[in-house]
């Protein structure tokens, strides 16, 4: 899916690029459908994990100490990460420079944030999930969706991979491929011509919106009953972007590490 969202961009960014294309009034009327339906198969794969009797998978509810762990672990990565950024400045490109200076400005804003993110108590699951779903991990197949991968972040220790937590770990990675997606798209559609990008951008943040509402639509509708997810629609959101901010960190400090070519996806999704 990670390929296909890449050509669905590159056609409609060529499309608008072009002063002799008509604008089409829906453009992405059809890419929307089919991440709703995504999201609808990761809702059920979520249900379904959530429904075992099986001790080693049955749901458990999510504790004060799982918000601390969350706390601990997000800000230990944030600090982390822009101490290798702020290593790493000087050898950026220098287009990415100042986006690089005004995350790493952002130290005290980021933690007050996850601060804010962490402090109240929260209801819902932990379960089994995923643990490594973006959008390469998900293949098309006829008008359907197969969900691959699931040996979780290999990076990990087993007993990590194992490990309870939040489902909305999951949607959180897919919502941030899509940020990687968005800005990848970006930088090759304005790599010959920069003029374009302040007329290219608000059509991609446009596009992200429409595709993250169809994601979480069909998500809902994928879970159906299931208690796996706050009954709340704002802790539900505020645990999403929790772990988006969780997710989006660990790709940074990934991208800086072992694929540099990826950096200025990765600090754009961070901003």
């Amino acid at each position: 899916v990670w390929t296909y969202t890449l050509n669905h961009l590159e056609r409609y960014l060529a499309t608008i690029s072009s002063q002799d294309t008509p604008a089409h009034e829906h453009p992405h009327e059809l890419f929307t459908t089919q991440m709703q339906a995504l999201g609808r198969r990761i809702g059920e794969m979520h249900a379904l994990l959530a429904s075992s009797n099986d001790v080693t998978f049955a749901p458990e509810p999510i504790r004060p100490q799982d918000l601390s762990r969350w706390y601990s672990a997000v800000q230990f990565d944030v600090d982390a990460t822009l101490k290798i950024l702020q290593q790493r400045l000087p050898s950026l490109p220098e287009a990415l420079q100042p986006k690089a200076e005004s995350l790493i400005a952002a130290r005290e804003r980021l933690f007050t944030l996850i601060r804010e993110l962490t402090h109240d108590p929260i209801d819902g699951l932990r379960t089994r999930l995923h643990g490594n779903l973006h959008l390469a991990k998900v293949l098309v197949v006829a008008d359907d969706f197969l969900l691959t991968g699931f040996e979780g972040d290999t990076l990990l220790p087993l007993a990590e991979r194992r490990q309870k937590d939040s489902p909305l770990h999951d949607v959180a990675s897919v919502l941030v491929s899509f940020h990687y997606a968005r800005s990848a798209a970006l930088e090759h559609a304005v790599s010959g011509r920069p003029e374009l990008r302040d007329r290219l951008e608000p059509e991609l943040a446009q596009w992200l919106l429409l595709t993250t509402q169809a994601l979480l639509k069909g998500y809902r509708r994928g879970l159906g009953d299931s208690r796996a997810m706050p009954s709340d629609e704002a802790n539900l959101l505020r645990l999403l972007k929790l772990f988006m901010a969780m997710r989006s960190t660990y790709a940074l400090k990934h991208e800086l590490t072992r694929r540099p070519e990826m950096i200025g996806p990765a600090i754009d999704t961070a901003l």
